[in-house]
């Protein structure tokens, strides 16, 4: 029988751009506090000039965006639904790109421009951007971020905006000089689009690799659970085996009291017919009635107890009990084939095991030993705990003709039996 979940979980996929996504804003902290660190360091240690108010206002704004980031996130991961979750991801992983590449425009502006030698951390947000956008997303970043570091580059150079140079850090001002800036300007487009170009190819074989590995995951959860039907089957079928073994003997224990019950009735109804009716007698023969129906409601119940197919639940059981169950199930067959039983039981622990499997187990191992003996013989079960090894051991041992020599290597091999198809 198959389970249909209804409660919402996300996929492998979207679990995963959430935590990426989640690991993007815990680096931006880290970002934050090093362009604190690297402000400090530069204005208080190296002594260059930089305009605190402009880079304070700039960090500001970036402490707001990540806030906003983290909150949204939080609110994300507990609102998402289905399949929209994975797209939602991807466009808030691609608007944080959208942001940092305009803030750290802005930084790069204000603290020297084309001459900040920290202009190339742009490639940090394209390799960002390879692992969690698409590849024609990733190229957009990339076009984004040469626009972004042209305008800083030529603005500064027509001098529409202004430029703050790094003084003390460089000898001479270049951004005027046409070269250098198309000279950087080209490393700087040709590397963003390259980074992207090498991030994806291994982003994309890794992604494919990774549905592949998905994929094989699902195809062998879905084996798994189809063998595990199967076994139950074959269990519930061997089961169903060994209960038509044991039906003659129980036919035989029935028969008994039902034949008793009804002699009794007979008498009662005659005694009613010739109005002879001794209220003590009557009362006898309808307790005794009762305590026959009892025993063969017991012996039913036994056998739907045993025949009933469950799923395995393991808890504290006492074995003792159990083998006596199998033993009270097969005490008719055993009784049919004249067999004696003999118990010679020590006083053993608890263990932790699933009741009704392990009484089965119990209720094939004796019914195997009965049919080893069809004429007659003698069972004997032991039970000892073994104090040293904190073990307990369980033993069968019968008259019967036993196992062949070349079928020992096959004891514990699943469903393997030598029987014919109506033996169990």
């Amino acid at each position: 029988m198959k389970n249909y979940n209804t409660k919402f979980k996300p996929t492998l996929e979207e679990s995963e751009i959430q935590y990426r996504i989640n690991w993007f804003i815990v680096l931006r902290w880290l970002a934050i506090l090093g362009v604190i660190g690297a402000v400090i360091f530069s204005t208080q240690i190296l002594g260059i000039k930089l305009p605190i108010t402009q880079l304070s206002l700039t960090i500001l704004l970036l402490i707001l965006c990540n806030t906003i980031f983290l909150l949204y996130s939080k609110f994300f991961s507990q609102k998402r639904i289905g399949s929209i979750g994975i797209k939602t991801s991807i466009r808030f992983a691609d608007i944080q790109i959208i942001a940092d590449l305009f803030i750290l425009a802005l930084l790069i502006h204000f603290s020297g421009g084309v001459e900040n030698p920290f202009s190339f951390y742009f490639i940090f947000h394209m390799v960002i951007a390879s692992i969690l956008l698409s590849l024609k997303s990733a190229y957009y970043q990339a076009t984004l971020a040469a626009f972004l570091f042209s305008s800083i580059i030529f603005l500064e150079y027509f001098q529409i905006i202004p430029h703050y140079r790094l003084e003390r850090f460089m000898l001479a001002p270049l951004y005027d000089n046409i070269y250098y800036c198309l000279g950087n300007f080209f490393v700087f487009t040709t590397t963003m689009y390259f980074t992207i170009y090498m991030a994806t190819s291994i982003t994309i074989r890794l992604r494919k690799r990774q549905r592949e590995i998905v994929a094989l995951k699902d195809e062998l959860e879905q084996r798994n659970i189809e063998l595990q039907e199967t076994q139950a089957n074959l269990i519930q079928a061997e089961k169903m085996t060994s209960l038509g073994q044991i039906a003659a003997g129980v036919a035989h224990e029935i028969n008994n009291p039902l034949t008793g019950v009804l002699v009794y009735t007979k008498l009662l109804l005659k005694n009613i017919g010739d109005k002879k009716i001794n209220e003590t007698i009557f009362e006898e023969r309808l307790r005794t009635m009762e305590k026959e129906i009892g025993r063969s409601s017991r012996i039913i119940k036994n056998l739907l107890d045993f025949s009933r197919q469950a799923t395995s639940q393991p808890r504290v059981c006492d074995l003792m009990k159990k083998i006596d169950d199998a033993l009270n199930i097969l005490k008719n067959q055993a009784k049919l084939n004249n067999i004696n039983i003999i118990k010679e039981f020590d006083s053993i622990p608890q263990v932790f095991a699933d009741p009704d499997q392990i009484q089965q187990v119990f209720v094939n191992v004796i019914l195997n030993a009965i049919q080893s003996m069809p004429n007659s013989g003698t069972l004997t079960v032991k039970t000892k705990y073994k104090d040293d090894e904190d073990k307990v051991e369980i033993a069968f041992i019968d008259t019967g003709y036993g196992i062949k020599k070349e079928d020992l290597s096959k004891l514990f091999t699943p469903f393997f039996t030598t029987k014919g198809k109506d033996k169990g």
